[in-house]
């Protein structure tokens, strides 16, 4: 079995972004947002254990019936819901990042950083400042 890999474009993602909102805000369309699956995963012996989480088979009742049955609570979204996030920089080594500063814009700058942890948890680290040019987190 091959697997596709696809490169979405910043002009892309920013497009599509766009493209939401504008049908939340036109309300020809509505989305919602909902919580599910309040039961805990359970792994290959039949164990509780939420890190033995499933991976939907793209089969209707994966990807339709399951989720719509565990429903705990939803919202339909709104205008005011929604906001646009912020560029990912993963940290590099032997970088140097831009020191936060709350007085200049900030779009470009890359004063933070992401990493992912032994434990495959994500991490963001700030760079408050950049003293002789050293990284300081």
């Amino acid at each position: 079995m091959s697997v596709n890999t696809y490169t979405l474009t910043t002009k892309f993602s920013i497009t599509q972004a766009n493209v939401f909102v504008e049908e939340v805000k036109t309300d020809h369309v509505n989305y919602y947002i909902f919580a599910s699956k309040s039961t805990p995963w359970v792994n290959a012996n039949g164990d509780n254990d939420d890190t033995a989480i499933v991976i939907p088979n793209n089969s209707y009742d994966e990807m339709e019936l399951k989720p719509y049955n565990e429903i705990l609570f939803g919202k339909k979204i709104g205008e005011n819901d929604i906001k646009f996030v912020t560029k990912r920089y993963d940290w590099v080594s032997n970088t140097i990042y831009d020191s936060y500063d709350n007085s200049t814009e900030l779009a470009n700058k890359k004063f933070y950083v992401i990493t992912l942890g032994n434990s495959n948890e994500y991490n963001v680290y700030k760079c408050i400042d950049r003293k002789n040019n050293k990284k300081y987190f």
